[in-house]
């Protein structure tokens, strides 16, 4: 909104969407997103190990609002168990058979990564409290509120990793090499005075991605 401002003011502006939730709209990936999925994606293998040792539910709240996309993509990187997103309210019974199914076949562990906007069938989204009532509502909250209904229920202890900020990490993803790349693009355009307020680069070809897919997978079996 700052940069269409400044634009409307007649400033030369350029958008360049910056978000690891990756929901702007006519964005195909932004620029945070590849180096928060393998962040999140270094987490669950790390915790994997500790799950499968310790036999319990790992639950891995990701942030992302109202889209799952970060969820999704590092669940299924992340060979996950069960992914939970806004997109899709949730069944806690669907969630309590599986964890049950896999323990009948001898795996006493599971993997469930959350998106921070998820919400059960019927219910609403959870938000964190807060003691000024003017600040804006974060969301956060369901992987434990889950973890608890799986508890009382199953009588299994269940632990719950939240990623309410992601840190610096040690690699930065290909894809957000790419995108740093091109985003000098910008700047050019930026210089010729084309009035776009929002910089837009396509997506990059169909092999490039399937070869970050391979690396990014790579470490998992």
């Amino acid at each position: 909104s700052g940069a269409l401002a400044l634009h409307e003011l007649g400033f030369p502006t350029i958008g360049v969407p910056g978000t690891i939730d990756n929901d702007v709209t006519g964005t195909d990936i932004a620029v945070g997103v590849d180096t928060a999925l393998n962040t999140v994606l270094d987490a669950i293998d790390k915790i994997k190990d500790t799950a499968s040792s310790h036999e319990r539910a790992f639950l891995i709240e990701v942030m992302g609002r109202d889209c799952g996309y970060l969820a999704l993509m590092s669940g299924i990187a992340g060979g996950a168990e069960m992914i939970l997103i806004p997109e899709v309210p949730f069944d806690l019974d669907a969630i309590r058979a599986k964890i049950v199914a896999r323990e009948t076949h001898g795996a006493r562990f599971s993997i469930v990564v959350v998106a921070e906007g998820a919400r059960p069938a019927g219910g609403a989204q959870m938000y964190q409290p807060s003691r000024d009532p003017y600040a804006p509502r974060r969301l956060g909250g369901i992987a434990a509120w889950v973890a608890e209904q799986i508890e009382t229920t199953l009588e299994r202890e269940v632990r719950t990793t939240v990623f309410e900020s992601v840190l610096s990490p040690d690699h930065v993803g290909e894809i957000a090499q790419w995108l740093a790349e091109r985003d000098v693009r910008a700047t050019y355009v930026l210089q010729q005075g084309m009035p776009t307020p929002m910089f837009h680069e396509p997506s990059p070809s169909s092999e490039y991605m399937n070869a970050c897919a391979r690396s990014a997978c790579s470490h998992f079996p």
